[in-house]
């Protein structure tokens, strides 16, 4: 069915929303708000639509052109078709809705957003996909593949290697490349364990090949900075660490009055490499664990809960409930919440508010560490 769709407003997620005629909301990708869009409506639900544009009738005022040959193809980027000042704007909005409107926060403590230093050339990691002689990146339906010869995002030295590297005829899998202060190389299962190494704001820390670090070096700085200033000044006997990889908030932690960290992480490498880039850190005691964050946080209810300080940063899939239930039924009095979803965000953020204890949100604050992607950053300070 054909329609014609005026566009209000961005969605979570990348896609753009207008009103049908019958009043249900429609999503569309590749729409910008002010944007008259002839659309073809290709799924009908009962809360939603999902349409898909055949014609732009009238171009918003914002609408620019994608500096990118493949957006609209390739799914990575959702908002090269607007200045990134008004991406951010949309961002924003996009995280009071999860946390304001849903009264998860007081619209007092959501600070201002911290937009990324630079658009395009801050990914130090890329996995193409390669198939019957084509490069390129996966589409939406997670099978089709999009060849792409280049991808802005990344670092200059990643998009070098990445073409120069052959595309074998009739090779099948996967190929990831990574960037660090050694320079880009292509990973392996051979060269997983290795130790690269990053800086975070001018602290040198090891990091293994296929770990986990985050994709944008620069933007984590800005985070890192933002972490800094929320523990400014606090009186800390133990900084308590869930989902700690190789160590890196422990480190910027070990250079307060901190007297313990204690860090928890599945990933046994992760681990290992935690313990050693803390080695020297600071005067204070430090201990790294290998395990599961839920099974573990017995480990964390053993100190005194009057001066600990607990920061988790989960995968984009959020806590486990069972471990929302497990903080809540702590003694523990304030937390960080740093979080790349903020969808999960909001729904732990609800457990976190029920029982005799409730957890409340005292500052809160985007940090966008995916510019021109669906996706950002966010960092969280709860107290009880």
């Amino acid at each position: 069915m054909e329609t014609v769709l005026k566009i209000d407003s961005l969605a979570f997620g990348g896609g753009a929303v207008g009103t049908l005629d019958s009043g249900k909301r429609c999503f569309v990708r590749g729409g910008v708000p002010g944007d008259v869009l002839k659309i073809n409506v290709v799924s009908d639900r009962k809360k939603f639509a999902v349409g898909e544009i055949v014609e732009i009738q009238t171009p918003s005022p914002d609408r620019i052109k994608p500096a990118c040959p493949y957006f609209g193809q390739c799914p990575g980027c959702s908002y090269l078709n607007i200045p990134y000042e008004l991406e951010l704007e949309w961002k924003q909005k996009q995280f009071e809705r999860f946390l304001i409107h849903s009264r998860l926060a007081e619209p007092s403590v959501m600070g201002s957003p911290i937009g990324a230093p630079k658009r395009f050339g801050w990914r130090n990691k890329i996995r193409f996909t390669y198939r019957d002689g084509i490069r390129g990146y996966l589409a939406e339906d997670n099978r089709s593949l999009i060849e792409i010869a280049d991808c802005q995002l990344a670092r200059l030295d990643l998009r070098n290697l990445a073409m120069r590297t052959p595309i074998p005829p009739d090779g099948t899998g996967k190929v990831t490349f990574r960037s660090s202060r050694e320079g880009a190389r292509i990973i392996t299962g051979e060269n997983a364990q290795e130790l690269l190494h990053e800086d975070v704001l001018g602290q040198e820390m090891a990091v293994p090949a296929g770990a986990f670090f985050q994709i944008n070096k620069e933007g984590f700085d800005l985070l890192a900075g933002e972490f800094l200033n929320l523990i400014s000044g606090l009186e800390l006997d133990i900084f308590a660490e869930l989902y700690c990889g190789s160590g890196t908030f422990s480190m910027l932690a070990s250079g307060t009055n901190v007297k313990k960290i204690l860090g928890i992480e599945l990933d046994r490498l992760a681990v290992k490499t935690a313990a050693a880039n803390l080695k020297g850190k600071g005067t204070c005691e430090k201990r790294f664990l290998c395990g599961d964050a839920s099974a573990m946080f017995a480990h964390i209810r053993k100190e005194k809960p009057e001066r600990v300080l607990l920061l988790v940063d989960p995968p984009r899939t959020g806590l486990a409930p069972d471990l929302c239930r497990k903080i809540n039924q702590s003694g523990l009095r304030r937390m960080i919440y740093v979080s790349c979803g903020p969808d999960t965000l909001a729904r732990d953020l609800r457990i976190l508010e029920t029982g005799d204890r409730p957890w409340h949100v005292v500052s809160t604050r985007l940090v966008d560490l995916f510019p021109s992607t669906a996706h950002f950053e966010s960092i969280t300070m709860l107290e009880r």
